[in-house]
């Protein structure tokens, strides 16, 4: 009987061979298109159940828009590729999340991830600039007032 089984081993490494050729291609999953304005669109494709980013920030913190703190291996984002810790997010599948809550901004992330109609979930970020990180005194005076 052991004939028989060789044409199946053979299939096994033939099939393992073209899994390992699409996880190489993941590296390039996520489409990010630069605007005029110097925002990018990033597209992530919901190869996970996980997108796998933390944000912090919201409309309610000292940071108005949300900012990305961390990116899960395991996560969709990850493997995307598009998405970096440190962007601040605009948008989220054309939402605006400006004047947006902390908690509202991560249910409309998790609820656009969850939707299985679309295969990919869409986000707009700019890249935060580390001047911005600086409290400037003009800031400070304009959040007392």
């Amino acid at each position: 009987g052991r004939s028989g089984d060789d044409p199946l081993n053979s299939q096994e490494s033939r099939e393992d061979s073209s899994n390992l050729g699409t996880s190489s291609n993941t590296q390039s999953q996520a489409q990010v298109i630069p605007d005029e304005a110097g925002n990018l669109r990033i597209i992530v494709r919901k190869t996970k159940p996980l997108l796998g980013i933390a944000i912090e920030g919201g409309a309610n913190t000292r940071h108005p828009l949300p900012r990305i703190i961390n990116i899960n291996e395991n996560g969709a984002a990850y493997d995307a590729g598009g998405l970096q810790v440190g962007q601040l997010i605009l948008e989220v599948d054309g939402h605006k999340v400006e004047g947006m809550h902390h908690q509202e901004v991560a249910r409309l992330i998790a609820e656009s991830f969850a939707q299985r109609d679309k295969p990919h979930i869409e986000f707009l970020v700019v890249e935060a600039k580390k001047s911005n990180l600086e409290p400037k005194p003009t800031a400070l005076i304009f959040l007392e007032a």
